[in-house]
C-alpha cells in the first residue's frame, strides 16, 4: 500500500513515464548546480521511469524508486541542520580530513569530520567589562593538534526596551564601542569596552568538531 501511495504521488506531481530515459535514473537524481559543476550535492526534480512495455520493467521501477529514496535520505543527512537549540547537535556540516592524523598502515582511509552546534545564552551585556559562561561543552581527551576546532558562528544582543539589536562580536572605528567574543575549552568570554547593560538579552552560537 506505502508503494503504491508513493508513485500515485510521483506520477501526481508530473513524473513523466518515458523508456528512452530510463537509463539515465542514476544521474538525474544526483543533479548538480550551477551548470554541472559538482559543487555539492544536489536532488534532481525529474526522475523518467518506463512501467507500460512489461513487467520486467514494473520491476526496475520499484527498484530505482527505492534507490531514490535512499539517494534523497543520504543527500539530506548531509545538508546542514537549521536548528539553534541550547543542547549540543549535529549540525550535518563536515570539515575537511585531518590528514596528518593518518597512518596507512594502522588507519581507515581518512573520513570528513562531523560538524555539532550549540546555541549559549549569554544573557545582559556588561558596563565596561567581561562576563564568562560555562558552555558545557565536553571534548574528548587531546589526540593532536586538530583534536578540537571551535568555530564562533556569531550572535546577537537585544535591547529590549529601547529596541535596538547588535551583532557580537561588534566591530565599530569608536574603540570602546566594539565587543570581543571569545571561547575556550570551557567558557564563551564577552568583553565590552563600554556600557552595553541595557541589551539583556544575547547569545552566541558556537561550532566545532571534536577529533
Amino acid at each position: 500500500m506505502l508503494l503504491v501511495q508513493i508513485t500515485c504521488i510521483i506520477i501526481q506531481l508530473g513524473v513523466s513515464i518515458t523508456r528512452e530515459n530510463i537509463k539515465n535514473k542514476k544521474e538525474e537524481i544526483m543533479a548538480s548546480y550551477p551548470n554541472d559543476l559538482r559543487l555539492g550535492q544536489f536532488i534532481g526534480t525529474t526522475q523518467l521511469y518506463d512501467i507500460s512495455r512489461d513487467p520486467i520493467h514494473s520491476k526496475e521501477f520499484v527498484t530505482n524508486l527505492r534507490n531514490n529514496l535512499n539517494i534523497i535520505s543520504l543527500i539530506l543527512n548531509s545538508k546542514a541542520s537549521g536548528l539553534y537549540v541550547n543542547e549540543e547537535i549535529v549540525s550535518g556540516e563536515l570539515l575537511f580530513p585531518d590528514y596528518n592524523r593518518i597512518d596507512s598502515a594502522t588507519s581507515s582511509s581518512s573520513q570528513l569530520r562531523q560538524g555539532y552546534r550549540k546555541t549559549i545564552q549569554t544573557g545582559t551585556l556588561p558596563n565596561s567589562g567581561t562576563i564568562s559562561i560555562p558552555h558545557n561543552i565536553t571534548f574528548p581527551p587531546t589526540a593532536g593538534n586538530t583534536t578540537t576546532i571551535m568555530m564562533i558562528l556569531g550572535g546577537c544582543a537585544t535591547d529590549p526596551v529601547n529596541r535596538q539589536f547588535i551583532p557580537l562580536p561588534f566591530s565599530s572605528p569608536v574603540l570602546a564601542e566594539n565587543i570581543k567574543v571569545m571561547a575556550n575549552n570551557t567558557h564563551v568570554i564577552i568583553t565590552t569596552g563600554s556600557n552595553r547593560s541595557s541589551f539583556t538579552q544575547s547569545h552566541i552560537v558556537l561550532g566545532y568538531i571534536k577529533y
